[in-house]
């Protein structure tokens, strides 16, 4: 199989070892990220292709929710090379196991 070359770079040797390193390396918050990305960008674009002004306004503010989820992905990244990826990952499960009890609570009442 003949590889991808862009002006002399293997592309698909970059691509298989971002993706090793990725898969190292996942959190709890990126797996959540990776999913909120994916159902923000559905939404905004479906409404970003709508008729009325209000709609498509209501697409860029979905977009412009992008920007926290990307400063959480940073901020991830940089706290899992601080710390390493099982500190990482027990301190998210954690805080995501307090805020879903937190949740549940202030259902019950």
């Amino acid at each position: 199989m003949k590889s991808l070359t862009f002006t002399g770079i293997n592309l698909q040797s970059i691509t298989r070892t971002i993706l090793k390193n990725v898969t190292k390396k996942i959190t709890v918050v990126s797996i959540l990220v990776l999913i909120a990305v994916a159902v923000d960008l559905f939404f905004a674009l479906s409404l970003l292709t709508g008729n009325s002004s209000s709609s498509i306004e209501m697409g860029i503010y979905f977009l412009l929710g992008l920007i926290p989820l990307f400063i959480l992905v940073a901020l991830d990244r940089i706290l899992l090379k601080k710390y390493g990826n099982q500190k990482v990952n027990i301190v998210q499960f954690s805080l995501l196991i307090l805020i879903l009890f937190l949740w549940f609570m202030g259902e019950i009442q």
